[in-house]
């Protein structure tokens, strides 16, 4: 049998983007088709920002990656968190909170801005939320938690956000009371919409695994063996997927997989089918994937899956809990880029072609579980961030 091409990552050939030959492949990386200026060009039209806004973006992103963690170090238990946000001019800088009063030595283009809370504070107030929702300190407390969406550490507004269903006042006050959280962190958010994962299941398309489908992030390695990261709710292992409905030509299986709890999966691909390190950008084009270094919050990251296309958005929120109708799910990243049925399992990356994660899912009400009509600055769409993973699992990113 001829070998596929596995057209990675992004979406899988049945999933909305037709497969490439390998020939084509090579001749579109040598005529230089997969480049920065295609990240450039999507990134700007998604997200509606000039040339230099972008750049300063990434560059504000550089400099977190280079100068962050020492600068944490430097600054100890006073550490607050930081962001990159933009300025009256719209151009964008990373900011770094402190909870001390003292004096800051920061790098060129790095802001300093003072807050009440320490980051630790935050993070432990929002452990003892987790502890209770995984019922480790639930005792005595029994009332339905469906009301309770998600939370996160916030630095930017220095709280903790829960975001809560209408009505749902009194399930977050139970959660509160028996976690023992400091209620002084907390900020409680209102939402009209539902966590959901964006797996479809409906007739007459292509899936990408019976009866369902999903969608392909990053191409990985493990040792000699190729595969792919997807979700953990869209198989579990010995799982079978299939290049379209009717298995007609077998991808591959999973091999590993998680949900609830976390969100996340990897499959070992078939002999017939060829990995690259290339994210669909549904205009034709595709994205080149460098490495992995995570964007801090504020930085600019798009999503790629069958679903919904090509979409990008801004980092709102890092270690967010998102309580699903299956369990609550740790760790999650969260962006106001949209997203939609079939999306799952989808690639996140950043305009430096750095990936970010694999697509959970999204706060929906409705039937085909798009946000996309949302106000950008209302969405939620969650992805698992890619380096646990890849260190859980002991696989290797396929990158350029």
């Amino acid at each position: 049998m001829k070998a596929k091409c596995f057209v990675m990552a992004g979406a899988l050939a049945g999933a909305g983007i037709a497969a490439m030959p390998a020939s084509a492949a090579s001749a579109a990386l040598a005529r230089d088709v997969v480049s920065e200026a295609v990240s450039s060009a999507s990134m700007r039209r998604e997200l509606a920002l000039s040339a230099p806004q972008l750049s300063s973006a990434w560059q504000a992103q550089r400099l977190h990656a280079s100068q962050g963690a020492a600068l944490r170090a430097r600054m100890g238990r006073d550490y607050a968190g930081s962001w990159i946000e933009a300025d009256a001019a719209g151009r964008y800088r990373w900011v770094v909170a402190s909870s001390g009063a003292g004096r800051v030595s920061l790098p060129a283009g790095a802001e300093l801005r003072y807050v009440r809370h320490r980051l630790a504070t935050l993070q432990a107030a929002k452990a003892r939320l987790d502890a209770a929702v995984a019922g480790k300190r639930f005792a005595g407390v029994s009332r339905d938690l469906s009301g309770l969406q998600s939370w996160y550490v916030d630095p930017r507004s220095n709280a903790v956000v829960v975001s809560i269903a209408r009505g749902g006042e009194r399930e977050a006050a139970d959660l509160i009371a028996a976690s023992g959280a400091d209620a002084s962190v907390l900020r409680l958010e209102v939402s009209s919409q539902r966590p959901q994962p964006n797996v479809s299941i409906f007739g007459g398309m292509v899936y990408f695994r019976h009866p369902s489908w999903c969608s392909g992030a990053f191409a990985v390695t493990q040792g000699a063996v190729p595969g792919f990261l997807t979700a953990g709710h869209c198989g579990q292992p010995g799982k079978e997927v299939w290049e379209k409905d009717g298995e007609s030509v077998l991808v591959g299986v999973f091999m590993a997989s998680q949900f609830p709890g976390k969100d996340q999966a990897w499959v070992r691909t078939s002999i017939f089918w060829t990995l690259y390190a290339l994210v669909a950008d549904y205009q034709g084009g595709f994205l080149p994937v460098h490495g992995s270094v995570e964007a801090p919050v504020g930085s600019p990251v798009c999503r790629s899956g069958g679903g919904s296309g090509y979409q990008c958005g801004w980092v709102t929120a890092t270690q967010v809990t998102v309580n699903y109708p299956e369990g609550a799910i740790y760790g999650l990243s969260q962006s106001n880029a949209c997203s939609a049925g079939g999306d799952s399992g989808g690639a996140w990356i950043d305009g430096l072609g750095q990936a970010q994660g694999v697509h959970s899912g999204n706060a929906s009400s409705r039937a085909d579980r798009s946000n996309c009509d949302i106000p950008q600055d209302q969405r939620q769409s969650w992805f698992q961030p890619i380096n646990p993973i890849l260190l859980e699992y002991q696989l290797g990113l396929v990158t350029q």
